[in-house]
């Protein structure tokens, strides 16, 4: 393996994630959100859509936990969620 992919796998080895976040929650960002859940170097750590109630199902089309993911409608709501995770990783944030 070389370059990106050794990366990866060094990161899945080491338990660690690289975080994405992602704007639009409709048919290809729900993809994306169910598609990222799959790789277990990344993660989806927030989602933002207009429609908050589409951020929310990305995550349980994706299979996420519903305790895992963290509704915020402020972006103080958002940087709360953010330090939280900090402290408490693997929560996702849907904004």
């Amino acid at each position: 393996m070389f370059g990106l992919s050794t990366e990866m796998k060094r990161m899945e080895e080491a338990r660690r994630t690289i975080p994405v976040g992602l704007v639009g929650a409709g048919q290809m960002g729900t993809d994306i959100v169910s598609q990222v859940a799959l790789i277990p170097s990344q993660e989806v750590l927030i989602t933002a859509d207009i429609m908050l109630d589409r951020a929310v199902d990305a995550y349980k089309i994706a299979g996420h936990p519903a305790e895992r993911v963290v509704v915020a409608e402020t972006l103080d709501d958002v940087n709360r969620a953010l330090l939280k995770n900090l402290l408490v990783p693997r929560r996702t944030i849907a904004w």
